[in-house]
């Protein structure tokens, strides 16, 4: 899993970010000096979220018929147009 982290400057940072999202998918930051306060918050609502059932949890997601929605993949998945919703 790539690693990042935000001691570097603002621009090997982003350059990371894109990469790692680009052939992963994902990342993990480090050096983000954020307070304990504010990432329990975060793991909160996230634990909230997926709590909700699927059909309102589906309310919050693009329409894939669009043609316009995001997903998410890797460069590792087998098919490498699928996009998968992020529900």
């Amino acid at each position: 899993m790539p690693m990042i982290s935000l001691s570097q400057t603002h621009d090997r940072v982003v350059e990371i970010i894109s990469k790692s999202c680009s052939e992963w998918g994902f990342f993990l930051v480090t050096d983000q000096r954020l307070q304990p306060e504010l990432t329990g918050r975060l793991q909160n609502v996230g634990h909230e979220l997926f709590k909700l059932p699927q059909e309102e949890k589906e309310r919050y997601a693009n329409d894939p018929s669009s043609g316009k929605f995001k997903g998410y993949g890797t460069k590792i998945t087998k098919n490498l147009e699928e996009k998968i919703e992020w529900i």
